[in-house]
């Protein structure tokens, strides 16, 4: 009997359970986003998306805009006979406050879709189906500026470039990537004549031309064809893209996917994952020929088993480099459906900990999303449909976990985000964003064909922002935990994430000739204490100021004291041999500050030399104290006594 080669067995430990550990890290709505938390791009009433497609991408633009996003979606209607689609995208930024995507445009033909958008410097380009003529499909590619209006000419024959890659001229798209170079990468799956499918992968170059040193002529279909006699009719797409660079500094193209074995959807397949050469060869230091099938199989319930990979992350931390996916799987003609979180190393080994399984009895589920947070922290997203058939009843849920990347293990998880609980719902895709922000978006609508909008909703993992800045520039300011580094110096960090319910001190050091004078703002409550301790609550904000100082040192000769005014400097009346102290520089203004000598009985003050020279025998000396140090001596002599020819007073 044919089957499978590479089948991985299949682990029942419950992997997405929520943990109670960290609650303090639960993804929270972040309420200053938008309304309430999220923003929507909505499209004509009638359009909707469909439950098993990526409807929905966002990319940050980078570079001198890595504050604006671009959202774009797919959405179709049945007009006649046709299936027209609707291609739209629309800009907005972190400070969104408004409920809706500014700049929307959109256009409508049939077919068009958007399998992933990719970001090439200042552009953005949108990578999805096209359709040049009634009777064929491509790899379509559009660009545009910053201004989601200005039509920019950097692509071949203008704003649009298409291509057909397969021999029979029938290409979807499902995702896409950028390379290095600002190149890009399509993939999804060429149609052949007798109704099978093969996977798609295209290179295309910055001016969107073919990359004609990748595959036959910029492209490699993918065959999956694991069995060794028979070879049934196959159905292969490949759904996510990725661009990495391996241990060894080459760069290396890793494609995810689903085949099916037959024509019909009731076929049973499997997930698999593939490495590539830039010359679109298979790598086969990943996993003996450079592809890896994992066959979802099921614990229970008799039937044929669907499977796909629907995102693929590569990773690089301290388990090692190599790959993280999820397979969503399910039994066609039964309730049972779920997923695993799966990760391998980069030569194909599985690492332990991952692999396992989460079944859950619902009728029907959609794909699985996955990212990777600024921590390193795994977020993972998953979709169901309830059992009811009205379109009230029909929903979605749709469940945030963070999961830790070496064990696989879930830490923390959240509710839905989506806004009516009466509306169908599909998370698509998990974008993170700096300081641990989380950007998740999906599709909603009322029923299962009323998904209308692109819904973008924006999570933070709890922690709150303790940011500090100093003045006068003459010292820093670190925390304990560590976060804020050096705070005023050279690369110093100024600002950290710390977790509600932590104590948190900061201490000031001053640089030399400078002291800490005072916190303010939001520390104020430490007054001059430089060392601020608190609880975390809320975010913090507050400053440290340094005051630059003059020290001065005065030696004496004889007996007699020295005072100042200010205070900051007193000399005894007995011998000695000096004394020293400190003051505030003269910030500019002429401000004086005044020394006063002062003799011991019977001795008189002589004068001042060093620094002090100029204030002669006068006891008292005034001075702007402008420089970080000064040096002056203050001498006294006795008074001289008569003395008789006989020694003796009379």
């Amino acid at each position: 009997m044919p089957r499978p080669l590479h089948r991985s067995a299949f682990v029942t430990a419950l992997l997405l359970s929520t943990a109670s550990a960290a609650t303090a890290q639960l993804l929270s709505l972040d309420t200053n986003f938008g309304a309430g938390g999220t923003t929507v791009m909505s499209f004509p009433s009638g359009w909707w998306t469909d439950w098993d497609d990526r409807d929905a991408h966002l990319i940050n633009q980078g570079g001198a805009f890595s504050n604006s996003w671009v959202v774009a979606g797919s959405h179709r209607t049945l007009i006649g006979s046709n299936l027209f689609h609707r291609r739209g995208w629309g800009f907005f930024s972190d400070s969104l406050s408004a409920g809706t995507v500014s700049g929307a445009a959109s256009e409508a033909g049939p077919p068009l879709s958007t399998g992933g958008i990719v970001q090439n410097g200042s552009e953005v380009s949108f990578i999805g189906t096209g359709a040049p003529t009634a009777s064929l499909d491509s790899v379509d590619v559009r660009r545009t500026s910053v201004d989601p209006f200005a039509i920019s000419s950097s692509c071949a024959g203008g704003f649009q470039a298409s291509f057909s890659y397969g021999p029979n001229q029938r290409d979807e798209v499902r995702g896409a990537a950028a390379r290095s170079n600002g190149r890009m990468l399509a993939v999804g799956s060429t149609r052949l004549a007798d109704g099978q499918s093969r996977g798609l992968i295209a290179a295309i170059n910055f001016d969107c031309s073919r990359d004609s040193g990748f595959g036959s002529n910029g492209a490699v279909l993918l065959d999956v064809n694991p069995f060794v006699i028979a070879p049934p009719p196959r159905r292969v797409r490949v759904n996510a893209v990725a661009s990495y660079t391996n241990g060894n500094g080459q760069e290396r193209i890793v494609v995810a996917g689903g085949v099916r074995y037959g024509l019909a959807d009731t076929s049973p397949g499997a997930c698999f994952l593939a490495v590539l050469t830039p010359s679109g060869a298979l790598d086969a230091s990943f996993d003996g020929d450079g592809l890896r099938l994992f066959d979802a199989q099921a614990p229970s319930a008799p039937g044929p088993t669907v499977c796909d990979f629907h995102t693929v992350l590569p990773l690089d931390d301290a388990s090692g480099r190599g790959f993280v996916t999820i397979a969503d799987w399910r039994r066609d003609n039964s309730s049972e459906s779920g997923h695993h979180l799966l990760r391998w190393t980069e030569s194909g080994a599985s690492l332990p900990g991952f692999n396992g399984a989460n079944v859950s009895s619902v009728n029907e589920h959609g794909p699985s999303a996955l990212g990777r947070r600024e921590d390193g922290l795994l977020i993972t997203a998953r979709n169901y449909l309830v059992t009811g058939q009205s379109a009230a009843t029909l929903v979605s849920t749709g469940n945030l976990f963070l999961v830790n990347p070496a064990t696989g293990a879930a830490i923390a998880g959240s509710g839905g985000f989506l806004p009516s609980p009466a509306a169908s719902r599909q998370i698509s895709q998990i974008v993170t964003a700096s300081n641990n922000r989380v950007y998740v978006m999906g599709t909603a609508g009322p029923g299962r064909f009323g998904h209308n909008q692109v819904v973008i909703a924006r999570f933070s993992d709890g922690r709150r922002t303790v940011t500090v800045s100093t003045l006068g520039g003459g010292g820093t300011v670190s925390s304990s935990p560590s976060g804020i580094n050096a705070c005023g110096g050279p690369g110093g960090v100024c600002s950290a994430g710390f977790l509600p319910g932590t104590s948190v001190s900061l201490t000031a050091i001053p640089q030399p000739s400078h002291r800490f004078a005072s916190w303010s703002g939001g520390l104020a409550g430490c007054g001059t204490n430089p060392l601020c301790t608190f609880t975390v609550s809320a975010d913090v904000s507050g400053e440290a100021l340094f005051v630059a100082t003059s020290s001065v040192s005065i030696a004496r000769v004889g007996q007699g004291g020295v005072s100042s005014d200010p205070v900051g400097l007193v000399c005894g009346l007995t011998a000695g041999s000096g004394c020293s102290g400190s003051f505030d520089r003269d910030p500019g203004f002429g401000n004086q500050t005044r020394f006063t000598a002062t003799p011991a009985p019977g001795w008189r003050f002589l004068g001042r030399s060093g620094d002090f020279a100029g204030c002669g025998s006068n006891p008292v000396c005034s001075q702007v104290l402008n420089q970080p140090g000064y040096s002056a001596t203050a001498s006294f002599e006795a008074l001289s006594e008569n003395v008789f020819a006989n020694g003796f007073e009379p």
